[in-house]
C-alpha cells in the first residue's frame, strides 16, 4: 500500500545518508547511531503495517510460533521452554509470516 511505501521512503533516505557519512569518513560511533535510527524507523513502519515481533525467550515452545532448531538439556528451565532465540519471528496481524528459530529446553 502507498501508506507503507510512504513510511519506508524516509528509511531508504536515511540508509543513503548513513552510507554517504561512512564514505566521507564519519566516526564508527556516528555510523552506529545512524544505523540505529534507521532500524527504529524501519521497525516503526512495519509496526504501523501490523507487523510485530513474536515473543519467544523464556516462553513455552509453540510450534505455531517457533521452529526448534535444537533441543538441549537444561536444569534451569521447564521442559519445552524457549531458552534462546536464534532468529526472531514475526506476525502480521494474527498471521505468522516467519516463525522464530529457537533453542528449546528438555530434561537431562
Amino acid at each position: 500500500s502507498s501508506g507503507l511505501v510512504d513510511r519506508l521512503l524516509p528509511v531508504l533516505d536515511n540508509f543513503e545518508r548513513t552510507a554517504k557519512a561512512f564514505e566521507s569518513g564519519a566516526s564508527a560511533e556516528s555510523i552506529v547511531a545512524g544505523v540505529q535510527v534507521v532500524e527504529n524507523q524501519l521497525r516503526s513502519a512495519l509496526e504501523a503495517a501490523g507487523v510485530a515481533r513474536i515473543k519467544s525467550l523464556q516462553e513455552p515452545f509453540d510450534p505455531e510460533l517457533h521452529e526448534a532448531l535444537t533441543v538441549e538439556d537444561s536444569d534451569d528451565y521447564e521442559v519445552e521452554t524457549v531458552i534462546d532465540e536464534i532468529e526472531p519471528g514475526y506476525k502480521m496481524h494474527d498471521r505468522v509470516i516467519r516463525a522464530a528459530k529457537v533453542r528449546v529446553a528438555k530434561k537431562p
